[in-house]
C-alpha cells in the first residue's frame, strides 16, 4: 500500500445536527478509511446537504483540496445513506470515478509528450551511437 495523506473532509451543519445522519456520514467514513488502495486517496472528501433537495445528501470528491478541479459528486437519498450496503457501494463508486478522471488527466499529459517529442532527433541521436562488441 501506498503512503497516504488524509483527505480534508468537511461535513455540512445540517448533516452534523441530525445524529442519524451524522452517525451515517461518520461510518462511511470510517469504511473508506480501510479500503487498502495502491493509489493516493482523493485530497478532499465533502459531504452536504445540496440546496436544491435537502432529502438528499450529497457526497463530493476532488484531488485538489479547495475542489477547484474535477470534482465527482454522488447523491445519496437518506436511506441509502444510512444503508451501509448502498452508502459504501456509493462511496466507491465515486471513488471509482476519481480514479477514472487521475486516467484521462494522465493520459492527455502522455500524449502531449509523445507530440512534443522529436522523433527525427532521437533517431539520430540512437542511429549514431556506437554499436556495442560482440553485438549485431
Amino acid at each position: 500500500m501506498v503512503a497516504q495523506v488524509e483527505p480534508r473532509v468537511e461535513i455540512d451543519d445540517r448533516i452534523k445536527a441530525d445524529p442519524a445522519l451524522a452517525d451515517a456520514v461518520a461510518k462511511a467514513l470510517a469504511y473508506f478509511a480501510t479500503v487498502e488502495t495502491t493509489v493516493p486517496l482523493p485530497a478532499a472528501i465533502r459531504w452536504r446537504v445540496p440546496a436544491l433537495d435537502p432529502t438528499a445528501v450529497e457526497l463530493q470528491m476532488s484531488d485538489t483540496t479547495d475542489f477547484s478541479d474535477a470534482v465527482v459528486s454522488r447523491l445519496f437519498r437518506r436511506a441509502d445513506i444510512e444503508d451501509p450496503y448502498a452508502r459504501d457501494v456509493g462511496m466507491l463508486r465515486a471513488y471509482g470515478q476519481v480514479l477514472r478522471l487521475r486516467s484521462e488527466k494522465s493520459m492527455l499529459r502522455i500524449n502531449q509528450l509523445i507530440r512534443n517529442i522529436d522523433f527525427d532527433a532521437l533517431e539520430r541521436a540512437t542511429s549514431s551511437e556506437p554499436a556495442l562488441e560482440g553485438k549485431e
